[in-house]
């Protein structure tokens, strides 16, 4: 049965802002990170995602206002956020 609740076809503009490290998905759902490729999600193709340094290898991954994950720099891994229904 499909959803009732209807959903904007394309997303309203969003600026960061200035001074942030930002890295745009490509269409693999990858971001590339120091000459290295790493996968983030399929959902996030082509937007602007913000990397913020938590501590050295370690940082949080925002699309626009909300934390998605984490991103180990060392590992060239990326975690997602477990949400809590």
């Amino acid at each position: 049965m499909p959803s009732a609740i209807r959903l904007p076809r394309k997303l309203l503009e969003f600026t960061y802002p200035k001074g942030l490290q930002l890295r745009r998905v490509n269409n693999s759902g990858d971001i590339s990170w120091h000459k290295n490729r790493i996968f983030i999600s399929e959902v996030f193709r082509f937007e602007e995602l913000e990397v913020e340094l938590i501590t050295p290898g370690l940082y949080r991954v925002f699309f626009r206002d909300m934390e998605i994950g984490e991103l180990n720099s060392e590992e060239l891994r990326f975690r997602a956020v477990r949400r809590v229904v």
